[in-house]
């Protein structure tokens, strides 16, 4: 929801998913973030040999008909099923069969953008990039740092409001410490 700018429209069936972008959000390093992005994050879900664990929900829906197994495995071929409009304005996705709750799907993880250039592949979850108002600053076995991201503004994502200037989450406590 706070990548588009409106609810996704469908046709044919359910089968073909259409999303008008929101314009102007930025990774924390203040790049911007294209559609592409979102395009190459949705491929890397199709590297299960390499991104074990990963969530496989896209190759369960998405029309593969070139055999694609992702940017790792078969740098020579496109995920040709998620389009890109030429001006970046619009992402298509086509799905191999009719999924009328395919918009509740790409709210999950793996429909989010990552820039090609900074992905570390099974390292990425350490630290993605940033498009909220929130980055990571420490991320430790034992504790999770998140502060304010300065490249993240109100005016291109209404979906969410920073409150705290700091998140902290200890893992590992001992519960009778609470």
């Amino acid at each position: 929801p706070d990548l588009a700018s409106e609810l996704p429209t469908s046709s044919n069936n359910s089968k073909t998913w259409v999303y008008k972008l929101r314009k102007g959000i930025k990774y924390e390093d203040g790049k911007p973030v294209t559609c592409e992005d979102i395009k190459y994050g949705v491929s890397r879900s199709y590297e299960t040999g390499i991104l074990d664990s990963g969530p496989t929900y896209p190759s369960a829906f998405l029309d593969n008909k070139n055999d694609y197994k992702g940017p790792y495995t078969t740098p020579d071929k496109t995920l040709d099923s998620v389009i890109c409009a030429k001006d970046g304005s619009t992402i298509t996705f086509n799905l191999a069969q009719p999924v009328p709750y395919f918009a509740s799907i790409t709210t999950f993880g793996a429909f989010s953008p990552i820039p090609k250039a900074k992905d570390t592949k099974q390292n990425y979850d350490a630290h993605p990039i940033a498009t909220g108002p929130y980055k990571i600053k420490e991320n430790t076995k034992s504790r999770l740092l998140l502060v304010r991201n300065p490249a993240w503004k109100a005016s291109s994502d209404p979906v969410r409001t920073p409150y705290p200037d700091q998140v902290v989450l200890e893992f590992g406590l001992d519960q009778e410490l609470m």
